[in-house]
């Protein structure tokens, strides 16, 4: 059974985040594309480490993740996506 690491300061700022456990000795944070916090860290780390971890990074956390917001794509009829540096318009067909 997995145990549910909760971090205070994220759940009150409603950032959704992952935690990765594994065979490492670093911890690491970045945003993967859809705007979820990945937060990677040692196997047998204690969870007041890495909430300190956290609060110490939160303001780079806010910073990039209104960041990865404004760049996430949506895909909308009518909408303009840029393919290999060219404009197209976006128009979506609703098949059976």
């Amino acid at each position: 059974m997995k145990k549910q690491i909760i971090i205070k300061c994220l759940v009150e700022l409603d950032i959704p985040y992952l935690i990765k456990l594994s065979k490492r000795k670093t911890m690491r944070i970045h945003f993967d594309s859809s705007a979820i916090l990945i937060i990677n860290a040692p196997l047998l780390i204690k969870i007041s480490s890495l909430e300190a971890f956290v609060e110490k990074n939160i303001n780079w956390i806010k910073e990039r993740y209104n960041e990865v917001l404004e760049k996430k794509v949506t895909y909308n009829n009518g909408s303009i996506q840029y393919y290999l540096g060219k404009p197209y318009i976006l128009r979506i067909n609703h098949s059976k």
